[in-house]
């Protein structure tokens, strides 16, 4: 883990002018190399996890850290490194999908004075539902100043849980069955021509039928007697 940045410290270190050192009290600012990111994710999209760097050390030189996940449940796809500052500065990373680690580190060129701060973006995507804790590896990550001295800092992991996504519901009337009910009430009527309801008016229509058939052989019966 510490081979890539002791590389890129002594190329960093082999810059500095006689090898001179400014040494300057730290201010009251934490150093510190944290986790930004992760949170609820869907399986698929990719997302972006920070890792944020920062010092006020002014004999800041360089920096690493070590990220650690659960290679079931996430996978890099990339990593940025945007460093900031008045200085130059030579970057590396390295993905291992495998052992679920990213190895990124930034040195300064020449190791002058000034501090640091930068950003370095993490692209990745879940694979599998669960969680996975993104952990900055202790000795691994770590900064340096232009004497090859470690620069106390404080560490901040993070995390991220993966999530299969929603089922999609299907829209009303699709599939299913329909249940049909008999609630005791009549049917509705079905209107005739006249307003009237087509069954009423079919019963009037037989009333007045078999009324006319009696009239008539009433008076048939009359005639006949006569």
């Amino acid at each position: 883990m510490k081979r890539l940045f002791l590389v890129l410290l002594v190329v960093a270190a082999s810059t500095t002018l006689g090898g001179v050192a400014l040494a300057v009290l730290a201010g009251p600012l934490e150093d510190y190399i944290g986790v930004v990111g992760g949170g609820s994710q869907p399986i698929g999209p990719t997302f972006t996890v920070d890792v944020d760097v920062f010092t006020d050390e002014q004999t800041f030189c360089g920096y690493q850290h070590v990220l650690s996940f659960d290679p079931t449940k996430v996978q890099v796809d990339s990593v940025t490194l945007q460093e900031s500052g008045n200085f130059p500065y030579f970057c590396s990373s390295s993905i291992d999908n495998v052992a679920g680690t990213v190895t990124s580190a930034c040195a300064r060129l020449g190791c002058g004075p000034g501090a640091f701060s930068g950003t370095d973006q993490v692209e990745m995507h879940c694979i599998a539902a669960g969680g996975s804790a993104l952990v900055l590896v202790p000795d691994g990550t770590i900064m340096r100043d232009n004497l090859n001295q470690p620069i106390p800092i404080s560490r901040y992991d993070g995390s991220v849980t993966c999530q299969e996504p929603p089922t999609p519901t299907p829209p009303p009337g699709v599939g299913g069955t329909i249940e049909l009910r008999d609630s005791g009430a009549a049917p509705s009527a079905q209107q005739s021509d006249s307003g009237v309801p087509l069954y009423a008016a079919l019963a009037g229509l037989g009333a007045a039928a078999a009324m006319a058939a009696a009239v008539g052989a009433w008076y048939a019966r009359r005639r006949w007697v006569r």
